[in-house]
């Protein structure tokens, strides 16, 4: 199993991170995006929304990419969870 995941873990970041990545055109071209792409109709006043939801995606997108190719494990983070107070959310 193990074997699997090595062999097939890189290729699906990237080409879902390609196609995730895609979703920045709502940042760059809105009205073509949400007409042609989004198959919703294009309203003006909503085109910051429109740009944010295309940033946010091209971020994400390349950030899956990145993940592909770059291994953060677990253990740079899990030495900062010790020394932290408990949460406000404690019973």
């Amino acid at each position: 199993m193990k074997r699997f995941f090595d062999l097939t873990l890189r290729p699906f970041f990237v080409l879902t991170g390609i196609i995730t990545a895609l979703g920045a055109l709502n940042a760059f071209w809105p009205q073509w995006a949400a007409e042609k792409v989004d198959l919703i109709p294009f309203i003006q006043d909503y085109t910051i929304i429109l740009q944010h939801w295309g940033f946010m995606l091209g971020v994400m997108g390349v950030f899956m990419i990145i993940a592909a190719f770059v291994r953060l494990g677990a253990t740079r983070f899990s030495s900062i969870a010790p020394s932290r107070k408990p949460s406000l959310f404690t019973w």
